[in-house]
């Protein structure tokens, strides 16, 4: 459970000038209506009888790290620790937190200065015409990880196999099982359908992420216990310009050195790059994921090459 430090929770008192001052994104919400010192002497927003915590939601009084979330509000009645539209329930302030969207202008004096952090919305429940209002924290300060809810979002996403393409073709077989021969450059490449960014969002709390699936590198297991090889990009179908040459302008190849007389198992495989960004600022990176293809071949003895 991350927790917000010293100093980085600040609760905005409104005078009737500040009201008449404020734009047009918070004339929908109440001011502030009271605000107080706690024990470390920061100010923050309460109404009623102090909480019991606060912190990323889980656990009873949405403090804790896990177990059936349990919920109270200052009446003691118990809760959804989160409404949708509303956000996510704060023991320690006796509101829902969410988000506000857009944020407003660094100009407004809710900022009170500060040019970091966010401001969120401040909503008590039952809904009262008093203690609602607006607070700034410098860390997210409720709801889910944004880094959790990536990777929620990541398992949304289904990311393609590569095509398998392969160049001697695949439909020209030997015995049952497509080919290529000794020493000559066998390509590979992935439809380029295939190779495109995926992203996915997953929202709770008020507060959403977004993860970025980036294919990074085509591998090729060429089966015969041999290292792979690995291109940049998705490589590119042979032609007969291309010959018996090395693969150059894009194109990815591997060269079998020796017969055999069992098929073998080739494998491609995309590497994918994932990162995220929340809307709360946060942004991070999630370990690279692989999909993959397999299929069989044999590497035949000719000495010279007729026909892909």
């Amino acid at each position: 459970m991350r927790r917000v430090s010293l100093g980085t929770i600040v609760a905005f008192s409104a005078t009737c000038l500040l009201l008449a001052a404020a734009p047009a994104w918070a004339a929908h919400r109440p001011p502030v209506h009271c605000a107080q010192r706690d024990q470390h002497g920061l100010c923050v927003v309460r109404v009623g009888d102090p909480g019991h915590g606060g912190g990323r939601s889980g656990g009873s009084g949405s403090g804790g790290t896990g177990g059936t979330q349990r919920c109270s509000d200052i009446d003691g009645k118990v809760i959804p620790c989160e409404r949708p539209g509303l956000g996510v329930w704060d023991a320690s302030l006796n509101c829902y937190l969410n988000l506000a969207q857009p944020q407003p202008p660094k100009s407004n004096p809710v900022w009170a200065g500060h040019t970091t952090g966010a401001i969120y919305g401040c909503l008590t429940w039952p809904p009262r015409t008093t203690g609602n209002g607006w607070v700034w924290f410098a860390n997210p300060p409720m709801g889910p990880d944004p880094r959790a809810l990536a990777l929620q979002a990541e398992k949304a996403l289904r990311l393609p196999q590569p095509s398998g393409d392969r160049s001697p073709s695949q439909s020209q077989t030997y015995h049952g099982y497509p080919y290529t021969y000794v020493n000559l450059w066998t390509w590979f490449w992935t439809d380029p359908a295939s190779w495109k960014t995926r992203t996915a969002t997953a929202r709770a709390g008020g507060v959403s992420a977004t993860v970025s699936v980036t294919p990074t590198a085509l591998v090729f297991d060429p089966g015969d216990g041999s290292p792979s090889v690995t291109c940049a990009g998705p490589g590119r179908a042979w032609t007969s310009a291309d010959g018996d040459e090395q693969p150059s302008n894009g194109g990815c190849g591997y060269r079998y050195l020796s017969a055999t007389s069992q098929p073998l198992t080739s494998t491609q495989s995309i590497r994918w790059a994932v990162t995220w960004r929340a809307s709360d600022g946060e942004a991070g990176t999630l370990p690279d994921l692989t999909t993959s293809r397999s299929g069989q071949l044999m590497v035949l003895q000719v000495e010279s090459v007729v026909t892909r």
